[in-house]
């Protein structure tokens, strides 16, 4: 799998995060990438009434206990959270055996300013949450419930901040657009273009993922 296609898979999440939180969302993506581990972003910003039928399983619904957040009470209600997991090799099958990959990447989270949910323990936080994690900048749930303002990234829309690769990415890139654009999938070579101008967004990234899977699914 290439890392385009690996951040891609998370991107629509990691668009709805806190522009701060989606910054680092993205190098958390890159970094394990580059260690040979890849993960998938399952879970972003989640809803109030997402929150609250979550909430509901287990109590009043069917299914387990898999929250003690009421609506308004999770870090995921205002895209200050996310949880992951770890794709297989093939990119396609979700692996949720928690194993040293899972904790290397618990790590680089933590290097990155999140605090993670492995290290959690049931005594003090009532659950261990491995797939989670959390950058609150020091606002208690409380202050946001009052609505504390949230820290944001001086870009309008972080969406539209050029890729942050180095060289062999763009060239892993470059090929991949390259190809589409040589087996007529991709028909507008201003993209590959962009490419190899180091011009090409986030946004532009995520689009071209979708457009280029869809057709490709059409043919086949």
């Amino acid at each position: 799998m290439q890392l385009n296609e690996n951040l891609a898979k998370s991107e629509s999440r990691i668009s709805k995060l806190n522009s701060i939180v989606a910054q680092k969302a993205r190098q958390l993506v890159i970094a394990a990438f580059n260690e040979g581990i890849y993960i998938v972003i399952v879970q972003g910003l989640r809803t109030m009434d997402e929150q609250a039928a979550l909430y509901a399983q287990g109590r009043t619904t069917a299914g387990s206990i898999v929250t003690n957040a009421r609506a308004g009470y999770s870090y995921h209600n205002y895209g200050l959270a996310l949880d992951f997991a770890l794709l297989a090799d093939d990119g396609y099958n979700v692996l949720w055996t928690v194993n040293d990959k899972w904790r290397r990447v618990g790590a680089i989270g933590k290097s990155l300013g999140f605090v993670w949910g492995g290290d959690w323990t049931v005594q003090k936080e009532g659950i261990v949450d491995f797939p989670h994690f959390e950058m609150c900048f020091g606002l208690s749930i409380n202050d946001l419930v009052k609505g504390a303002k949230l820290p944001e990234l001086e870009e309008d829309d972080d969406m539209n901040k050029v890729l942050e690769y180095e060289d062999w990415a763009w060239t892993e890139l470059d090929c991949y657009l390259g190809d589409a654009y040589n087996d007529g999938t991709l028909e507008d070579w201003k993209w590959v273009q962009s490419v190899r101008d180091k011009t090409l967004t986030y946004k532009d990234l995520l689009l071209l993922k979708v457009l280029i899977d869809e057709r490709r699914r059409k043919i086949a």
